[in-house]
């Protein structure tokens, strides 16, 4: 987020955006838009910084996916 602009024109404030020189540690591998079948949606970014891993980011019926197969066997080996 880069400085505040406020003009007289506009009522609303916003931000500057200024291009970023620092290298991005996360880049999104895939996208999964939200489905209504499923009643979520769901980023994977891989991490620059960690080659071997990768962020999953759900969002949507958090009942429904943490019923789902594979997140079952991340919380047990979480837990366990």
């Amino acid at each position: 987020m880069g400085p505040i602009i406020e003009t007289e024109k506009e009522s609303r404030v916003r931000f500057k955006e200024e291009p970023s020189q620092a290298p991005k540690r996360f880049e999104v591998v895939t996208e999964y838009p939200f489905s209504s079948e499923l009643k979520r949606m769901t980023v994977i970014y891989s991490d620059n910084e960690h080659l071997d891993d990768a962020v999953v980011l759900i969002k949507g019926a958090v009942c429904l996916a943490i019923h789902h197969p594979s997140c079952r066997d991340v919380l047990s080996r979480a837990s366990g």
